[in-house]
């Protein structure tokens, strides 16, 4: 089964459910991609390219929760 793994823990797809782009990936987890700042293989992708950027099995994928404060 293709994986990717997110966040540092691996996550198996069954075939023919892995998601295609950054993008299908955030839906399925029901994350805002303005809320969200994506790493795939050590680059930082911007939101505005997510459904552009293309995943293949085993990326590392870092998934950070913007936290706002002061």
């Amino acid at each position: 089964m293709p994986r990717l793994i997110i966040n540092g823990e691996a996550t198996e797809f069954a075939d023919g459910d892995f998601p295609p782009t950054a993008t299908s990936l955030l839906e399925r987890y029901k994350l805002a991609p303005d809320s969200i700042i994506v790493e795939i293989d050590a680059e930082i992708v911007p939101a505005d390219k997510l459904g552009a950027f293309t995943l293949k099995p085993e990326s590392r994928i870092e998934l950070v929760r913007y936290v706002g404060g002061g």
